[in-house]
């Protein structure tokens, strides 16, 4: 799931605090899918189709456009989190989380991913 700041409504709590959200299938269907320079936040579960969410992460990292990651997951143990975490995770947050601590995740992944984009632009 990619979030971004939009004025249309969209999925569920994110939407009604004003994220566009698109899902997808798997983190292939992601990586393929998606627009190279386009903003925004991925929030992936460890276990998923086909690539995993430390894998998804790894991909990101190496991509043009290395957008912030935060985790939420049923499956988290404290090896997955810290190597999430070193990694540059946004968050590691357990499905229960709260929706306040999700939201402000996001927020906070949002905020990072304009800061990081505004430091990749070439100097005028």
């Amino acid at each position: 799931m990619t979030m971004r700041p939009s004025s249309r409504p969209s999925h569920g709590c994110f939407g009604r605090v004003g994220f566009a959200v698109k899902t997808f299938g798997s983190a292939s269907d992601f990586i393929a899918q998606r627009l190279e320079d386009a903003p925004g936040c991925v929030l992936a579960d460890l276990r998923m189709p086909g690539m995993n969410g430390l894998e998804l992460q790894s991909a990101l990292a190496r991509s043009s456009n290395p957008l912030p990651i935060l985790f939420l997951t049923g499956h988290g143990d404290i090896p997955s989190s810290v190597r999430a975490m070193r990694d540059g995770a946004e968050d590691f947050l357990e499905k229960r989380a709260e929706k306040a601590q999700l939201l402000e995740a996001v927020t906070r992944a949002l905020a990072r991913d304009a800061h990081e984009r505004e430091a990749r632009k070439p100097a005028a």
